[in-house]
């Protein structure tokens, strides 16, 4: 065993080498200790307050189990969050060696294509949001990797059939569902482009694909009925299907177009057509056969639904389709190109093609994510000046008056949601004060003090309107409350 490892080694220790500075290059600045809205609940409300609420309540039983290490050993929140992004990167690293080998068993001619399909196959554009919350971007970039070994198990049963590999799959999809939810969905999709490839006949690939749905299935089934015992306030047991599909379809068209702002406009989508667009004149170029359009068409059409499906299990009102929990859409760009590498015949020109147009695709990810992070190293600034005034103001109340315990919020419709100058991407570079989950954590952590926060006040909130002017901050105090009012 020791001799294969080292031999293995040796063969891509270059390949090895140049993935680990790749995704060094496209991650590492999310090494620098920032916040997400969220991430002032943490700091400000300890790790145990964090675990429980709401991620165990939403059936992720990993992440809680993170934050209460974390807590039992006493971390700082900095190194918290430095550990969280070291266990992201090796996650992926390890996630992206396995596909390369996956990859590379089926064209052993090219090491540097196998190499560049497995990276932006686990690296996808959609992913960068797991880096924005960087207190559990380590689980979230850790369910990948157990998707990837359970990928690895699957395609194992393909070639074997045996079906103890199935039982493997099925446990590391299991622990996925623990982790976080949003990418369930890769449990599906990293496998089932394997099926045919794998599939000697009829029989062999409904087999496969039963095996995946087996592996889907269970955890998340699992995970759906422990939220709904602990409470989670996203389930739903009532289902209005033409509101959901209205609005995911909505949020699907502003996803796509959009990116929320990690690449340019309608970028993404245009890519998309155009590798199906390759996809299917290759196809027809090189005389495929019915089953292999209808193949294609079924993969493609596996991206879009399995993304989706899990919103029909949520309140309405909860829907909000953003990369984080929709990461398989991600693949509707890179599936094509693994079709190619994988079932159709390959020529210089149109592998080129696809390596070039990629590259193209990269460069703008990779500024994308920088700009991302950027806005939100900016954000974070903004946050803690707002913060730090108001805990002026509450140390210089508190010396001649007791000592502030809770706090209550008001805003109104001229609330600026995201500061002059940042180009607004949902929840990842929203202004902290101007949230209602957020603005009592903001306080809080710049306080070194946790607040209780308290019900809204009808004659606070009128005597805010009265003397508040638009885009400034006032607050008031009363025994041991601090009344914050955000316009």
């Amino acid at each position: 065993m020791k001799k294969k490892i080292k031999k293995q080694f040796e063969e891509h220790k270059i390949i090895y080498f140049c993935l680990f500075l790749v995704l060094l290059l496209f991650t590492a600045g999310f090494f620098y200790n920032r916040y997400a809205v969220d991430t002032y609940y943490l700091e400000g409300y300890g790790y145990r307050n964090n675990a429980l609420y709401p991620y165990l309540r939403d059936g992720r039983v990993l992440m809680t189990l993170f934050l209460g290490i974390l807590g039992k050993l006493h971390l700082s929140f900095a190194i918290a969050k430095k550990l969280s992004y070291l266990l992201a990167f090796f996650s992926l690293y390890l996630s992206i060696l396995i596909f390369y080998h996956i990859f590379f068993a089926h064209y052993k001619k090219s090491k540097f294509l196998s190499a560049f399909l497995s990276f932006f196959f686990v690296l996808n554009v959609f992913i960068v949001e797991f880096f924005m919350f960087p207190e559990y971007t380590g689980i979230m970039c850790f369910s990948i990797f157990l998707i990837s070994m359970a990928t690895r198990m699957l395609i194992t049963y393909f070639q074997s059939r045996k079906k103890k590999y199935v039982f493997y799959a099925a446990i590391f999809s299991f622990f996925t569902a623990f982790c976080y939810q949003g990418t369930l969905s890769l449990l599906v999709l990293f496998p089932i482009v394997f099926t045919l490839y794998y599939g000697k006949n009829i029989k062999n690939f409904i087999q496969n694909n039963l095996a995946i749905a087996f592996c889907y299935l269970v955890p998340s089934v699992s995970t759906l009925v422990l939220s709904k015992l602990l409470g989670s306030s996203r389930s739903s047991n009532h289902f209005n299907l033409s509101l959901t599909f209205h609005k995911i379809y909505e949020g699907a068209k502003d996803l796509l177009g959009s990116t929320f702002g990690i690449l340019p406009p309608y970028f993404f989508l245009i890519f998309a057509m155009f590798f199906v667009a390759v996809v299917l004149y290759l196809l027809i170029r090189q005389r495929a056969k019915i089953f292999s359009y209808l193949f294609f068409i079924y993969v493609m059409a596996a991206v879009v639904i399995v993304t989706f499906i899990p919103h029909f299990l949520i309140k309405v009102e909860s829907i909000w389709l953003i990369p984080r929990s929709n990461v398989g859409l991600g693949l509707i760009v890179g599936m094509p190109f693994v079709i190619y590498y994988l079932y159709l015949e390959k020529t210089k020109g149109s592998t080129w093609l696809f390596v070039f147009l990629f590259s193209i695709l990269a460069l703008f990810q990779f500024q994308g994510w920088q700009h991302l992070l950027f806005d939100q190293i900016k954000v974070n600034a903004f946050d803690r000046q707002e913060a730090l005034a108001i805990v002026r103001e509450i140390r210089s109340y508190e010396e001649d008056n007791e000592m502030i315990q809770k706090i209550s919020l008001y805003k109104n419709k001229n609330t600026q949601y995201y500061y002059d100058g940042v180009v607004p991407q949902g929840d990842m570079n929203v202004r902290a004060l101007a949230t209602d989950w957020a603005a009592s954590s903001l306080v809080s952590t710049y306080l070194n003090r946790a607040l209780t926060q308290v019900e809204f006040s009808t004659k606070m909130n009128q005597r805010c309107a009265k003397k508040l002017e638009k885009d400034k901050t006032i607050v008031f105090f009363e025994d041991d409350t601090a009344y914050l009012c955000s316009y």
